[in-house]
């Protein structure tokens, strides 16, 4: 449809901001339509955003912040840091943690949540920081426990 020439009659807008003072990212999806129509939103495992109307694929965007999950930050020292949030905010957190504690980061392994909710980034978070000993262990830059603790049994 887009090939031929044609305007779309529904567009997708996404817009980041950031949210004070817990400075937490958020997207705000948007969908314009000239005309009534029944349109559908997805995204697949790469991260891209899919609107489709009639099993039409409308548009495009490439979006890594509409998967949530949890990841754990490897380094030279061999300290780990455990977090949670969408894989541009993983990568961020690697170079800030790099660059605070001058610690050469080495690997980073992101794992999508199963429900793609924050809960559930939440408590696959407070497992992982669990089942590494805990933030007593010293071989964790995480100073605080996830608020995910609090749903584990």
């Amino acid at each position: 449809m887009l090939g031929q020439g044609k305007r779309p009659y529904c567009v997708l807008t996404v817009t980041r901001i950031c949210r004070l003072p817990t400075k937490l990212r958020y997207l705000i999806f948007r969908i314009h339509c000239l005309k009534t129509v029944n349109f559908t939103v997805s995204y697949d495992p790469d991260g891209n955003l899919l609107l489709r109307t009639n099993n039409t694929l409308i548009q495009t965007k490439h979006c890594y912040a509409s998967i949530l999950g949890s990841y754990v930050h490897e380094f030279e020292s061999g300290l780990e840091y455990v977090g949670k949030g969408p894989k541009p905010r993983m990568v961020q957190s690697g170079k800030d943690l790099e660059k605070a504690n001058n610690d050469k980061l080495v690997k980073s392994t992101f794992e999508p949540s199963a429900q793609n909710t924050d809960k559930q980034a939440l408590i696959d978070e407070a497992t992982k920081i669990q089942n590494k000993g805990g933030v007593a262990n010293k071989n964790l830059y995480n100073k605080i426990n996830s608020p995910g603790k609090k749903y584990l049994p």
